[in-house]
């Protein structure tokens, strides 16, 4: 239960955002970040894309699993890291639950499309800063991490272990 309660913290830190960067490692070492449209969160701790199966982060998920999603609500002053493994998923009836009719842009056959699939990430650890108070709490802040030297201090930071 403690586990879900995290969840929904962190669904709610990133419901209203969008798009979201996925990194993975490319074949040669480096790391190479897409925008991605998240789909779905579950307290499970998944978070759900639809991704093409043609697409090169295909193969870089299935050679090496660990991947990030970063959220960035410039805004609300949030920001939101999550590292986890992903999966491709050929589920009929998730992605039936999933599809939404905006996707045609990006699989114009649908969900008959032979390409589509859906990429889970399991979240194994978040991490959020979120400096959204008013402009005095962020002031104290600064200062607080000016004397101290510590940037932790910058808003409400924290680490979830899931």
């Amino acid at each position: 239960m403690e586990t879900c309660k995290k969840y929904v913290e962190l669904h709610d830190r990133i419901k209203n955002i969008k798009t979201a960067m996925l990194t993975t490692m490319h074949e040669n070492g480096c790391l190479r970040s897409m925008p991605m449209t998240t789909m779905q969160t579950e307290c499970e701790g998944n978070v759900w894309f639809f991704t093409n199966l043609a697409s090169l982060k295909v193969d870089e998920i299935e050679k090496h699993r660990c991947v990030n999603v970063s959220y960035s609500d410039v805004d609300n002053e949030t920001y939101v890291s999550i590292s986890g493994k992903a999966e491709v998923v050929r589920d009929r009836t998730k992605m039936e639950e999933l599809w939404k009719p905006v996707l045609k842009a990006y699989f114009p056959n649908g969900i008959n499309d032979p390409n589509l699939a859906l990429l889970k990430v399991q979240i194994e650890e978040a991490e959020y800063w979120d400096s959204s108070s008013n402009k005095m709490v962020q002031l104290w802040d600064l200062a607080k991490t000016y004397v101290t030297h510590d940037p932790e201090n910058m808003g409400n930071h924290s680490k979830m272990k899931f």
